[in-house]
């Protein structure tokens, strides 16, 4: 390479020009460092960012105690964090297995009669009575922990008050108490923690679906990027072909890609043992899911390229691949509900929830995976959103490249008497 100077005599080399290297490293910092924010931030205190955070209570109780156990469970969970549910045995299976709640409280129908006799004379020891904690782990591994975290000690709270007071009732009518008995008495409920449905083997304890998830995403995210590289890259030297046109043509290889990797996908998984019921629904939403972001991303690439080009600002090219990354991985992850559950995370990432393609795709995911691809756990949502995706990226990126295209053409002749 030769090195020149200008009229002035000032070093003009490529490598003092701090366009070549200050923006990118500041764009390439302060992205990384967004990243640290995002993801340590949402998941370094789970329990402090608890809200919302789904709960049922079914209370199948025929005595007076199956009552109180449920009035104490609700005043010793935090309303503000808490949204506890009082329903029904059929209604909290249905919600557990929409993925709606992560956990429940079930207080059987012999609660009252266990505890009593507890209490009372008898020829032998009375079986104790029991409080079944179920977990839902095919709503995600660390709702499994929260949920246990969060209702064991209310459990074992009320476990010794009861005990108390059982105590009291024995000396109170009579009853002899060995020290067997009053250990017993101590802490007289049996706390059972069962999990709602297990999930079976190949599903790493529920994290499947956040990783198919990350590949379907991916499908499209990266691939988006490559193939606008490559085809700028060819079609640089030729102005037959409209940027409307050639937006068109990536989407057509996105599609492309998105069709061969929901297959390719399925194979590996299926190779090494993940469980996969509903094949031709994981197929047909990866696919559709896939051409979602990548049409998306590839829009955003055409929006930022022809906003740099009306404003004859070339490096603004360069801000389309960090924008998307931006906004598909740096503010997807930490708001997909996969690692960790919504309500455990700053409400801010909830409101992302909201549009951020990685839930929307890890709902649908997820739905397939673990709740028998029904609509109502999540895939129904899934899919509107994935149509409003392609929506977006249809309008904007055609009436973008479309419309600066028209602009230009009429300032041409302007341009050409100037």
């Amino acid at each position: 390479m030769t090195w020149t100077t200008d009229e002035d005599g000032e070093d003009t080399r490529p490598g003092w020009d701090h366009k070549l290297w200050a923006i990118p490293l500041i764009i390439a910092m302060g992205l990384l460092s967004l990243l640290a924010l995002s993801y340590l931030g949402s998941v370094l205190h789970p329990q402090r960012n608890l809200h919302d955070y789904p709960l049922t209570l079914v209370n199948n109780d025929r005595g007076e105690y199956g009552g109180e156990v449920a009035e104490r469970v609700r005043g010793a969970l935090p309303h503000d964090q808490v949204r506890l549910q009082v329903t029904d045995a059929a209604e909290a299976d249905r919600l557990m297995s929409l993925g709606s709640v992560y956990g429940s409280i079930v207080i059987p129908e012999d609660f009252s009669a266990r505890l009593t006799a507890l209490a009372e004379p008898g020829p032998g020891p009375a079986a104790p009575p029991g409080i079944e904690l179920q977990t839902n782990p095919r709503a995600g591994a660390t709702a499994v922990t929260l949920t246990t975290q969060l209702l064991t000690p209310v459990l074992d709270g009320i476990n010794r008050q009861l005990g108390t007071a059982a105590t009291e009732r024995a000396r109170t009518g009579g009853v002899p108490l060995s020290d067997a008995a009053l250990v017993t008495l101590a802490e007289p409920v049996r706390i059972e923690a069962t999990q709602h449905a297990p999930l079976p083997e190949g599903t790493a304890n529920g994290i499947s679906a956040f990783y198919y998830t990350l590949l379907v995403v991916f499908a499209g995210f990266t691939s988006s990027t490559l193939i606008n590289v490559g085809v700028d890259t060819v079609l640089a030297n030729d102005q037959t072909l409209s940027r409307w046109r050639a937006l068109l043509f990536k989407w057509a290889l996105i599609a492309v890609v998105a069709l061969v990797m929901a297959g390719c996908y399925q194979l590996i998984a299926s190779a090494l043992g993940m469980p996969i019921d509903h094949r031709l629904a994981l197929f047909c939403f990866s696919t559709f899911a896939s051409l979602a972001v990548g049409m998306t991303a590839l829009a955003n690439l055409a929006v930022v390229a022809t906003v740099a080009s009306a404003l004859r600002l070339p490096v603004l090219n360069n801000l389309g691949t960090p924008i998307n990354m931006l906004a598909f991985i740096a503010l997807g992850l930490p708001s997909s509900g996969a690692i960790m559950p919504i309500q455990a995370v700053p409400r801010l990432y909830g409101a992302l929830a909201e549009f951020e393609p990685m839930h929307q795709v890890y709902l649908g995911v997820r739905s397939i995976l673990y709740f028998d691809a029904l609509a109502a756990a999540g895939l129904t949502r899934a899919l509107v959103m994935c149509t409003v995706g392609v929506v977006f990226a249809v309008v904007v990126g055609v009436l973008t490249t479309l419309g600066y295209e028209r602009w230009q053409a009429r300032q041409a002749p302007a341009e050409a008497q100037d």
